[in-house]
């Protein structure tokens, strides 16, 4: 939208050139938008070029499954040799040799898990990635052949015992400890705390609690050993909310066995006093790859080259420092291991990193070439056009070269050009402007989209790996790992390498003599996979896993034998303060005993000697303190036992205890000058699931004599209907309309009660805080509406559309009748006498007795709903012996429904037809917006006759 509206705010367009100098309407800058992202697009058979790759680029690629899911395990043998060393250095007095495992996201459709590791015989110990696994689902399996593959490589991690550190990811963690029994898996911190915030807010914690929580979770881990962790948790968790206990101790498992203090300390100078034990190494990594990337998804294909270049790099530059150059210098203990300058091997296959994704993708610049020329004639007639303002798709630089305007999909950097760092062998990706013709010649179609092959075609040509014998009419192609294939191009296309269809030696011949022309069709695997996946299988590679990415776990039944082994947790309960009442009335006794300590925490004031400081006294012991109210005003002076004197306080801050005369209890006197303010955090309770979705806040609110809420209407409703499944009505009760205050008429965004037939009940909200039950019997077809709280036996509009939408059934007139019930004795049970009332009908078959009054027992109504709600069965509300033998008064009361919708006039406003017969003016009426129309209306017998 922001494109199209730029475009035609260009005021230099004249009328008769708009929509073809500018854009047309906004569907055609969506269609161009596709274009250039479908034109963008790397490949899109990746499935099939890895294939070739992991062919022709032997002893990268280690593994490739493509069914079920693709799997790749991709390792530099290189990197795998220089780790093998490493793991000889000793580290008994140094920094220990640690792996870091953790998956990625959005790198493609697939997820990415770097295995990492800090090479320690380096200054700064710098990241490098040993091995990647590629894979499109999280399961164990997956990571568990990741593993054997490392375990195979790397022989001498078991007797070495070196940690890896990962998140809580379970399959992954047992993945490891079966591979390798005895490494530790260290569980990193941050995943810890992340995971305790998330589930707190979960849980609808406030932000100073979480925080409270979360210092609380860092002082376990700090613990220096498992008895102190075991002694600060038993003092902490008392004052924590039960579901937070619950949570902790499922997450306990992971602090004592993977994450506690005690355990990094197995190894000297892995702790952190900060930040403990992190996975810091491998989301740094991450990180690497996305910005290597630019943040760019891409296919698979393509994702494993640029892996490949960035292996390539690091191997380089730890080659460079070993010889004493480049970013990475030798730790003084580790020269030893250095190595003359005349050694280093440089990859021929070495780019920068900058460069990698951009060397990948640099066959797109030749496509939008290639779109530029075709434009050309479109540009040369446009710009005969005066006053037209047209941006030049190719622009030209000072020495006359062309140069295109649109931009490359990488961002360019101000970097040193490739060719002028001394001593590398990395070539230029842009061929300079002498070279226009050879350039122009090796452009690509648009619809050449296997770039990942082009690729590698290009880097075997710019490496003259490709020579023409022409006594044999074939090409020698030199492939990655140096191997000599020989290529024919006609009568028929072949390659002795072991790719079934077109390879890159084929397309590097091809680049050879300038012929880009592919019209041969290549199998598409990557659709074929695409088209196979079930309905709920989006795309991979997300953070939020899809259904069927991870291990299912399977929870044993509540009465089977595993189930009776588990014990349940114990929670420990903190003791119950007993509630003291404060006195209206602080009497200082008369006469003292000897040495008694005062029972609240006052300030007092000791006369002594002149000092007239004011000292704290806090007094601790049985019973605790008491909190005086704020009227009460201290005594200026205390008077003390006469046989004692005054008794001067100390002025510094330390703990006194003393034993009065007969008392033997111990009291704690803190005394200081100022005492500072201290702020008390209280942690808020959360709710506890009680039953059938209703949680502690609702028992509570039934205990405690409040309106009740929606919820628990429903869920007795709900409960009350599966025991009567003869009779019909329980619905929702959030289907009430709600009056709009902007159009003055009542709207039904919630929904709308349906039509029931008999025996029907059901429990209405009437828009004024109140609730009140309707039926309807089998017997005399009669609408009731039982209301124990009114006075004047009126219905709300509310109530009215509710009546109408339920027992209407295209009446115009609804006839209500309103018995005098039972009253309830207060203003806020009318929600339990509405239920109480409901039971009652159901109980005697769909009826309801009318000729006596119900006498139910209001003081043990609240008891026995809360006892019918953990039963899951509800019995009749209990009543009085003494039932009143009077009969039900009756009142009767109208709901006119005059529009042909069916609902009741009090709707919205209502328009009367204008016809009329003679001078009797019709009596048709309809709602506003029925009537569509503005102004008079007509009924259809007068609307005829005009």
């Amino acid at each position: 939208m922001d494109v199209y509206r730029e475009s035609i705010s260009n005021g230099s367009v004249s009328g008769e050139h708009q929509g073809v100098l500018n854009a047309r309407n906004v569907k055609q800058v969506e269609n161009l938008v596709r274009k250039v992202n479908e034109e963008e697009r790397l490949s899109k058979d990746d499935i099939y070029n890895l294939l070739l790759l992991a062919y022709h680029m032997d002893g990268f690629i280690h593994e490739v499954t493509v069914f079920p899911d693709l799997n790749s395990i991709i390792a530099l043998p290189e990197m795998i040799s220089i780790v093998n060393q490493l793991l000889d250095v000793n580290t008994e007095d140094d920094v220990p040799f640690v792996f870091f495992y953790d998956t990625t996201f959005k790198c493609g459709d697939f997820f990415v898990s770097p295995l990492v590791f800090r090479n320690i015989i380096f200054e700064d110990r710098p990241i490098m990635p040993v091995a990647f696994l590629i894979h499109s689902r999280k399961k164990e399996k997956t990571h568990a052949r990741f593993f054997e593959f490392v375990a195979s490589s790397f022989p001498k991690i078991n007797k070495t015992s070196v940690p890896f550190v990962t998140d809580r990811e379970i399959g992954l963690v047992n993945a490891i400890r079966k591979n390798f029994p005895s490494c530790d898996v260290l569980m990193c911190w941050n995943h810890l705390i992340k995971d305790l915030k998330f589930n707190l807010q979960q849980m609808g914690a406030d932000q100073s609690n979480t925080a409270l929580y979360v210092s609380h979770l860092k002082d376990l881990l700090r613990s220096d050993s498992e008895a102190e962790y075991m002694t600060l948790k038993d003092e902490l968790i008392r004052k924590w909310s039960k579901p937070v206990v619950v949570y902790f101790e499922k997450m306990e498992k992971d602090i004592l066995t993977h994450s506690g203090k005690w355990v990094i300390d197995k190894y000297q100078n892995l702790y952190d006093p900060y930040s403990g034990i992190t996975n810091n190494a491998c989301e740094s990594m991450n990180a690497v790859i996305k910005r290597l990337n630019k943040y760019r998804e891409l296919p698979v294909d393509c994702f494993v080259l640029s892996m490949f270049y960035l292996q390539n790099y690091y191997i380089n530059e730890v080659q460079r420092g070993l010889a004493g150059i480049g970013n990475y210098t030798l730790r003084t203990k580790f020269n030893h291991a250095s190595i003359p300058k005349d050694e280093i091997n440089v990859p021929k296959q070495l780019v920068k990193p900058a460069d990698i994704v951009k060397h990948v993708m640099s066959e797109i610049d030749n496509v939008r070439d290639t779109c530029s020329k075709d434009h050309v004639s479109v540009e040369t007639e446009s710009s005969k056009i005066e006053g037209a303002n047209i941006l030049p798709l190719v622009s030209e630089t000072s020495d006359g070269t062309e140069n295109p305007t649109m931009s490359s999909p990488i961002a360019e950097e101000n970097v040193t050009a490739p060719s002028q760092i001394e001593g590398t062998n990395i070539l230029p990706l842009v061929s300079d402007s002498s070279e226009g013709t050879e350039s122009s010649s090796m452009s690509i179609k648009t619809s050449d989209k296997n770039l990942s092959q082009k690729s590698l075609a290009k880097l075997t040509v710019d490496n003259g790996q490709v020579s023409f014998i022409e006594q044999h009419k074939a090409f020698m192609v030199r492939g990655m790992q140096g191997k000599v294939y020989a290529v024919t191009l006609l009568p028929k296309e072949t390659c002795q390498c072991p790719a079934s269809s077109q390879c890159y030696h084929i397309l590097a011949a091809k680049l050879y003599i300038g012929d880009t022309d592919e019209t041969k069709p290549v199998v598409n695997l990557k659709a074929l996979s695409k088209r196979n996946l079930k309905r709920n299988d989006k795309k991979s590679g997300r953070k939020k896993p899809r259904p069927n990415d991870g291990d299912i776990e399977i929870l044993p039944a509540p009465d089977s034998e595993e189930a009776q082994l588990i014990e349940p947790p114990l929670v420990p309960q903190s003791p119950r303060t007993p509630k003291l009442k404060t006195p209206a009335k602080l009497n200082t006794p008369s006469k003292q005993k000897a040495l008694s300590t005062p029972k609240s925490t006052k300030r007092l004031r000791f006369a002594d000697n002149g000092d007239s400081q004011d000292h704290q006294i806090l007094v601790t012991g049985s019973p605790p303190p008491v909190k005086t109210p704020a009227k009460l005003k201290t005594p200026a002076k205390l008077n003390t036992p006469s046989k004692q004197k005054a008794m001067s306080t100390p002025k510094s801050t330390k703990r006194l205890r003393f034993a009065d005369n007969g008392d033997s209890q111990d009291h704690q006197i803190l005394v200081t000058d100022s005492p500072p303010p201290v702020k008390k955090v209280k942690l808020k309770p959360i709710p506890i699931a009680w039953i059938n979705g209703l949680n502690s806040d609702h028992k509570q609110t039934i205990e405690n004599n409040e309106w009740l809420c929606s919820e628990i209407i429903n869920v007795c409703c709900t409960i009350i209907s599966r025991q009567f499944p003869n009779i019909s009505g329980f619905q929702p009760t959030g289907l009430s309309p709600v009056f709009d205050e902007a159009t003055k008429s009542w709207s039904e965004k919630f929904g709308s009660f349906s039509q029931k037939g008999c025996p029907t009940v059901q429990i209405h909200h009437t828009g004024k805080s109140h609730w009140v039950t309707s039926l309807q019997s089998v017997n005399d077809q009669c609408i009731y509406v039982l209301d124990s709280f009114s006075k004047t036996f009126t219905l709300t509009p509310s109530l009215d559309i509710q009546l109408a939408a339920i027992y209407g059934h295209g009446k115009k007139h609804i006839s209500i009748k309103l018995p005098e019930v039972q009253r309830q004795p207060n203003g806020y049970d009318c929600g339990v006498y509405s239920i109480a009332n409901l039971l009652e009908f159901c109980f005697n078959g769909g009826t309801f007795n009318f000729k006596n009054k119900t006498a139910f027992e209001p003081t043990g109504m609240r008891e026995h709903l809360i006892k019918c709600l953990e039963l899951g069965y509800f019995s009749k509300f209990p009543q009085s012996l003494n039932s009143c033998a009077d009969s039900v008064k009756m009142h009767t009361r109208k709901i006119e429904c005059s529009c042909v919708c069916g609902k009741p006039d009090i709707l919205e406003n209502m328009f009367g037809c204008e016809g009329k017969r003679g001078r009797v003016t019709c009596s048709k009426w309809v709602h506003q917006s029925c009537s569509n129309v503005l102004g008079d209306w007509l009924c259809d017998e007068h609307r005829s006759t005009v």
